[in-house]
């Protein structure tokens, strides 16, 4: 029979005990562990007003006119109406800018009236009229000029919007004080300020009115032929070296809508040398 001697018990006893001593010490630490997972962080009891978390702000629905007469609604971390900046006026009067002079406009075409909208003591409309001349004073592109013969004059627009802009039907009017119906011709467009009266604006120049045809001219000519031309030039009233064939006749670009004739026509081209 195979007996454990002393030395050998005493080994396997140590032996023993050191392998129950590991046990029990992992078993701790994994325990440890565990509970440290489950636990909850603890969150320290921080102040509302001490906390960096923004919350968001919910501002009432309502909305202002800002002077400009542009609307706004609450903004900002106070909700408050924050209108855009008015610019400082630049002008003294509401400068047109279209038409100003120069233009040829076709009777029932939709024109453009632009002019500077933000002037000294502007209000918050304008009237809007034509007429071959006005009466007064005005600081034309020639300088300072006084128009005593009044023509008729006709209303376009009475204290419509001060936008800058109107859209205007060429030919239609609201009233005039000497006749009904707008005729071909050249005409001012003057826009004054519908409260400070005496606050107007003149074409530098006169634009014209035309009732153009919409027809189709038979063919176009360009004149190549020299000619003499006198030593002051040719006289501004001297003959275009184009123009149109219609019936057998001349007839001037000017007199057509040359838009309309290059959609709708098909008009033969001949140059003559």
């Amino acid at each position: 029979m195979y007996k454990i001697t002393n030395n050998r018990r005493g080994f396997v006893i140590s032996l023993l005990i050191a392998i129950i001593a590991v046990l029990i010490i992992g078993s701790g630490v994994y325990l440890y562990e565990t509970k440290k997972v489950e636990a909850p962080d603890i969150v320290p009891n921080v102040p509302e007003e001490l906390s960096t978390t923004t919350k968001p702000i919910a501002c009432t629905m309502d909305a202002k006119m800002c002077p400009d007469g542009t609307y706004v609604g609450r903004s900002g971390p106070n909700c408050e109406f924050v209108c855009p900046a008015i610019p400082v006026p630049q002008y003294n009067t509401p400068i047109i800018f279209s038409p100003n002079g120069g233009e040829v406009l076709k009777i029932g075409d939709i024109q453009s009236i632009s002019w500077a909208s933000l002037y000294t003591n502007h209000s918050s409309s304008v009237n809007i009229t034509i007429s071959a001349n006005f009466s007064g004073c005005f600081n034309l592109k020639q300088g300072m000029a006084c128009l005593p013969v009044m023509d008729p004059v006709f209303k376009i627009a009475s204290s419509t919007p001060n936008t800058g802009t109107y859209k205007w039907e060429v030919g239609t009017f609201l009233s005039s004080e000497y006749s009904n119906s707008i005729n071909e011709g050249k005409y001012y467009l003057k826009i004054c300020d519908s409260v400070n009266k005496n606050i107007c604006d003149v074409s530098d120049e006169l634009f014209e009115i035309r009732n153009l045809l919409r027809v189709c001219p038979e063919s176009k000519t360009e004149n190549k032929m020299p000619i003499a031309v006198p030593p002051g030039g040719l006289p501004p009233d001297y003959p275009p070296s184009v123009y149109y064939i219609l019936d057998g006749k001349r007839r001037e670009l000017t007199e057509f809508d040359q838009v309309w004739v290059k959609s709708n026509c098909n008009v033969k081209e001949y140059i003559v040398y």
